[in-house]
């Protein structure tokens, strides 16, 4: 271990720093993974109004299976290729390879190059990031369609002359409010 480069206690050996390295895989993969997860309810709740019971039912079951399992692959990818070690970058034990490249004598080079967890990483990554900013942008373009039919609504009220084209208008708008009140 790199005692030398931490100035206080060093405390447990190999199997708790496996340990403490595993837990924090696993709860950093499972909890970025939850984050798209989070932006497509907003979507389908926000934009395609899909009632919450649907959701439960259909929908957060996947979501339960997604998250945790990506981050008990993550966990276990290192654990059993030998990568959940202290590092001389942290505090505590984390993924990386054990000894650290350029901190021994040896010309080492990392076991995770070429056994796929950083190609894995970068793809889960990058599919995380892409469903999330396209459930934000589908939000966004629901707002603003919403924001725009309730403008022209208001815009057409004032322009509205006489008395039977104010009426059509306020039926207009109860059956808006009816719509939304079906919805939520």
């Amino acid at each position: 271990m790199y005692s030398s480069m931490f100035e206080g206690p060093v405390l447990g050996n190999m199997a708790t720093c496996q340990l403490q390295a595993f837990l924090m895989m696993l709860g950093v993969s499972a909890s970025s993974a939850f984050y798209p997860c989070l932006s497509v309810y907003y979507a389908l709740t926000i934009a395609f109004h899909v009632q919450d019971k649907t959701i439960r039912k259909y929908i957060e079951p996947v979501f339960y299976i997604i998250a945790p399992g990506k981050g008990l692959t993550f966990a276990i990818w290192g654990l059993v290729a030998d990568q959940l070690n202290n590092t001389p970058l942290d505090t505590y034990c984390s993924m990386g390879p054990y000894p650290f490249p350029g901190y021994d004598d040896t010309n080492y080079e990392p076991a995770l190059q070429g056994n796929g967890f950083y190609e894995f990483g970068s793809i889960c990554l990058i599919i995380e990031v892409a469903v999330t900013l396209i459930a934000m942008a589908i939000i966004l373009f629901s707002i603003a369609q919403s924001r725009k039919r309730d403008t022209n609504t208001q815009q057409n009220y004032k322009n509205a002359n006489t008395e039977d084209a104010r009426e059509d208008l306020d039926e207009e708008e109860e059956e808006n409010k009816e719509y939304d009140a079906d919805i939520s």
